[in-house]
């Protein structure tokens, strides 16, 4: 069945996460993707703690599977007209090279777009291809730092707390491949390429933008609430149980109403000590508010220890009030995810996983043409000689080019059969 970018080419200078994630999420939905990796030792990401003598790294086979790998070295005048053929005949380039670098491989926007104007150029940096800051490295945990992500987690007498994954790597790749759609679809109405600057620092602010648009609006710096939701709401929060932590979204006067009933304190929705005036005589627009928070708080955390967290999490969903027991994240791969049909992709077996790998779909579902792979994960080298011929490049220049150390190629034994 045909997916959206069918037929389409992406050619990738991307290593580590941001625009690695990019174009996978392009190759879910159909786009053949050619990897342009370094000769010898490709992308760092290949050789994670469990990445073998295959470089096929869990982290690496979870974002590259069903891409096309062929290393080459773009310090070779031959390494870089290689780039400029693919490039002739394909429909999107990424890359995440310091700012510059392209330019000075001659491999830059306007070099590209003179030889298909049709071309999608995307380039993905720390901090935008222009501006004092556009020279500086950036790692996901360092953007977190200076965009004051990092001070918004945990509670006010807290060090700063990074969140616990590559938050800003990832919606960096979201913020790509969005841009990436939208400029195939604008080529498609005007004819024309398109070039796009995505960084981490812009991406990290689109992630944050209840806070930063907060702050543009009033000039106060945003309160940090740990564990409490964001609205503010005495029922928004994350309570000790007996035998875990609960997380709640009452946010509304009624299901705030509907939680203490469950709770079986229906008597704190008549107590003027620990509700707001608006609660008790049922004005109260917008969401629930205290009188006493620290009290209100006390009372329903005394409640929720008298049965477990899967319990309260039961009889809440069940009075429509948003519950969840707090799980890990092994807990919700096994069941939620697993149970949900889409996904998780399974891989077939590749060199260094013999079994295959489990991956994740695109994090969304259609009708019609789903997203999804059914490719493996390449390593360095492996379809070299393959695109190399698909250029139509005679047998004689790949050999040469073999010979003069411009391009490389695994040498693979076969992969042994599992049932």
């Amino acid at each position: 069945m045909p997916r959206p970018l069918d037929g389409m080419r992406i050619v990738d200078l991307t290593h580590m996460l941001a625009g690695p994630f990019a174009t996978n999420q392009l190759h879910l939905l159909g786009a053949e993707v050619i990897k342009i990796e370094p000769m010898g030792r490709g992308d760092a990401v290949r050789w994670g703690k469990d990445g073998g003598q295959a470089g096929l790294a869990a982290s690496f086979v979870a974002i590259n599977s069903g891409k096309k790998s062929v290393a080459v070295d773009l310090k070779r005048p031959g390494g870089r007209q290689l780039v400029m053929d693919l490039c002739r005949d394909s429909d999107a380039l990424v890359e995440n090279f310091r700012p510059g670098v392209m330019d000075e491989l001659g491999l830059g926007y306007a070099a590209l777009c003179a030889i298909n104007p049709r071309l999608v150029y995307c380039s993905i940096s720390g901090y935008g291809q222009e501006g004092p800051m556009r020279s500086r490295p950036a790692y996901d945990h360092v953007v977190q730092a200076i965009t004051g992500m990092a001070v918004m987690n945990g509670d006010q007498d807290q060090d700063p707390i990074k969140v616990g994954f590559p938050a800003v790597d990832t919606v960096t790749g979201m913020s790509a491949s969005t841009a990436i759609l939208a400029a195939l679809l604008r080529r498609e109405r005007s004819g024309q390429g398109q070039y796009i600057d995505v960084s981490m620092m812009d991406s990290a602010a689109l992630l944050m933008y209840t806070m930063v648009t907060g702050y543009l609006a009033t000039g106060e710096e945003p309160p940090r609430t740990g564990n409490r939701g964001f609205t503010g709401s005495p029922g928004c929060d994350t309570f000790p149980t007996a035998d875990g932590h609960i997380a709640l979204g009452a946010n509304t006067p009624d299901q705030f109403a509907r939680l203490c009933e469950v709770l079986g304190i229906a008597e704190v929705m008549r107590d003027p000590t620990l509700l707001d005036a608006s609660m008790l005589d049922g004005t109260r627009k917008g969401f629930a508010l205290a009188a006493d928070a620290v009290a209100l708080r006390n009372r329903l955390a005394d409640a929720l220890k008298r049965d477990t967290a899967a319990q309260w999490e039961q009889r809440l969903s069940e009075a429509s009030v948003p519950a969840a027991r707090v799980h890990t994240v092994g807990e919700f791969a096994d069941t939620m995810l697993a149970d949900n049909p889409g996904s998780v992709l399974h891989l077939p077996p590749m060199h260094g996983q013999p079994h295959g790998a489990r991956t994740l779909n695109a994090g969304f579902r259609t009708r019609f043409d789903p997203p999804g792979t059914e490719q493996n994960a390449a390593v360095l080298g492996q379809h070299t000689r393959e695109v190399l011929q698909g250029l139509g490049y005679s047998q004689a220049a790949v050999q040469a080019l073999f010979e003069d150390r411009v391009v490389a190629a695994a040498d693979l034994p076969a992969l042994p059969l599992h049932p």
